[in-house]
């Protein structure tokens, strides 16, 4: 086994970077300790997850682990960190900042931003958008996306019923179009900045579907990707935001943005080569376990060789061969299929459609070993 483990080894570090020369960086946090909203805030942040590694499947840009700030993590010290830890981006980078939680605001707040209750009761640790958009906005990255789901009124305590929902399976990437995306998060330079609602309105939120801008948010973007919304912009695609949230919510709720001062960039570059099926989590997942499952996607290896690699890499990064993997569907509820790890494993590695696994959530034993994994999967259709 100790032999068979250096191999798997050598051959994560062997494996190519994505060749788009920026990466994606994000900071997302939520209040999942909330009795009220907290597992609509889980949605919320399964979601973000899911899509930020969607896109930069779709992108071919490398994505940093994301700094996921959930149940106690949610609060102003860990927020400092993570957002201190994107400085040292560069001008080909994309930063995102999400928070998905009660909001407030006071009569004397001077912008229309609210402000972040997190985990606190106590409103003088409560965080101004204001002051993550002025520690975010010098950064060197082109393009920053600043997006808060919370309220901008006292009365917080609204949810809403949905009518629109996404995919309740795996995400399909043959009709997205690299020019529409390259248009939105590559040619554009400055900082996006985005709330659920405008003064004086909730932002409604229910446990099955999330937040209603945040779902909106992603519909849209889709949406722009695919050339539905023609042609792709962010204004347009802001605009389409505001529009499903008001449908969603039944008028109660209109989210306001503010757009980059920097005009788009006129530079031209050429759609990236698809690289070789990758596993991606965030930074509370395992990232060696992610680069060991990467491996059995190598479709430059032999399958034999790669479904030999799978009893060591379960005796290496799992609790056990009875660990259960749910993958679940675009729209984070639908549990597609539940799998014991083996069987998943030889599963992806026989699989010719998949693109890039997501890996949502990952739970942990005692020793540090998964216990428990969902995912996500992005797939490609099947190439005769």
């Amino acid at each position: 086994m100790k032999k068979l483990s250096l191999i798997i080894l050598a051959l994560v570090l062997s494996i190519p970077q994505a060749l788009a020369s920026g990466k994606i960086y994000a900071v997302i946090m939520g209040a999942t300790l909330d009795k009220n909203i907290g597992q609509s805030c889980i949605v919320d942040l399964d979601r973000f997850d899911n899509e930020l590694s969607t896109l930069s499947c779709l992108l071919e840009m490398e994505l940093a682990p994301i700094i996921r700030l959930d149940g106690s993590k949610c609060d102003r010290p860990n927020m400092e960190s993570g957002l201190n830890q994107l400085k040292s981006c560069s001008r080909d980078d994309i930063i995102f900042f999400y928070y998905t939680g009660h909001g407030m605001r006071s009569p004397n707040d001077k912008t229309q931003w609210p402000q972040m209750c997190m985990n606190y009761n106590d409103q003088r640790n409560w965080v101004p958008v204001h002051d993550v958009i002025d520690i975010i906005s010098p950064m060197r990255a082109h393009l920053k996306l600043i997006l808060t789901d919370c309220c901008n009124v006292k009365d917080h305590r609204v949810t809403a019923k949905f009518f629109k929902g996404q995919a309740r399976g795996a995400s399909y990437i043959s009709e997205v179009n690299y020019g529409n995306l390259e248009k939105l998060f590559i040619k554009q330079n400055g900082c996006i900045i985005a709330t659920g609602s405008q003064v004086d309105e909730p932002s409604l939120s229910n446990d099955e579907i999330g937040g209603a801008f945040t779902l909106s948010f992603w519909a849209s973007v889709e949406e722009a990707a695919t050339g539905e919304i023609t042609p792709p912009s962010w204004q347009k695609v802001l605009d389409q935001t505001v529009q499903y949230t008001r449908q969603i919510t039944n008028n109660k709720q209109t989210p306001i943005y503010q757009l980059p001062n920097d005009a788009p960039s006129t530079t031209t570059s050429t759609p990236p080569t698809p690289t070789q099926p990758v596993v991606v989590g965030n930074a509370n997942v395992n990232q060696n376990m992610t680069s060991a499952i990467t491996v059995l996607l190598n479709r430059n290896l032999q399958t034999g060789y790669r479904l030999k690699l799978i009893p060591d890499i379960i005796n290496t990064y799992f609790a056990s061969s009875y660990v259960k993997v749910q993958t679940v569907g675009r729209d984070m509820q639908t549990i597609v299929d539940t799998e014991e790890i083996e069987t998943f494993l030889r599963r992806i590695t026989l699989d010719k459609k998949m693109r890039q696994i997501n890996v949502i959530t990952e739970n942990k034993d005692g020793s540090g070993k998964c216990s428990y994994l969902k995912v996500h999967e992005v797939r490609n259709p099947l190439q005769q």
